[in-house]
């Protein structure tokens, strides 16, 4: 929890101790409950009845800073269970949904990220696709890059080089490794494809130059695999 307040300092929140905040939260009111009540595990709490859907419902309900849902999302808070991603993926996706149909590309992002976490229903990756697609074409270099890679995924390396390039013109530094990796993936295909051919032309190609391209692309990849979901953004 004490990790979770520093995103909403962030965005003009005023900043308490979460001891304060947690006592506040905790203390009995007209001799019923507190806004937290304890939750199935020893020094966890959870929100008291309906709390969480009048504060969906309220106007007043403050924005949800994208480092929190990656904390809920991609944190070790709960169990990685499906149950667990599907519940997420809907409030996720219920969220950003009016922001994302009302035009707002980091939102059409973030909706992307929402139905990429569950890829394997169906219709989820086609979802991504869209949203991604459109958030991209709209100038937002994440979304570029993270369409990219899912093309890329789908072994659709030529549209998703073009994503990617557009990101890396951006200054996306991880678009512009993937996409150095998929490229030289490609050229050293088809050199290779020369050589068998015993095209002349392969003999004369510089051999330093070949073993450091083979070098390059054969590289350990990032931490982050293909078709691997991205994070949320503000």
């Amino acid at each position: 929890m004490d990790g979770l307040c520093k995103y909403y300092n962030a965005v003009g929140v005023e900043s308490e101790s979460l001891e304060d905040a947690l006592a506040w939260a905790t203390e009995v009111r007209y001799d019923v409950t507190g806004l937290l009540v304890s939750g199935r595990s020893a020094g966890t709490w959870r929100a008291y009845g309906s709390l969480i859907a009048e504060a969906e419902r309220s106007e007043k309900t403050m924005a949800i800073p994208a480092g929190v849902w990656n904390k809920a999302v991609f944190g070790p808070f709960l169990p990685a269970t499906q149950v667990r991603w599907l519940g997420l993926k809907a409030a996720a996706q219920g969220y950003y949904r009016p922001l994302a149909e009302a035009g707002d590309p980091t939102a059409m992002y973030n909706f992307a990220v929402a139905h990429s976490l569950s890829p394997i229903l169906r219709g989820s990756r086609a979802a991504a696709e869209g949203w991604f697609r459109k958030a991209a074409d709209a100038g937002h270099a994440p979304a570029a890059r993270e369409l990219g890679l899912l093309l890329l995924a789908q072994d659709e390396a030529e549209e998703a080089e073009a994503y990617l390039k557009t990101a890396a013109a951006m200054g996306d530094g991880e678009a512009a490794y993937r996409l150095g990796l998929s490229l030289g993936n490609r050229a050293l295909r088809w050199l290779e494809e020369a050589a068998r051919q015993r095209s002349p032309e392969v003999e004369g190609l510089n051999s330093e130059l070949a073993a450091l391209l083979s070098t390059a692309v054969r590289r350990p990849r990032p931490s982050r695999g293909e078709g691997e979901p991205g994070r949320f953004l503000d």
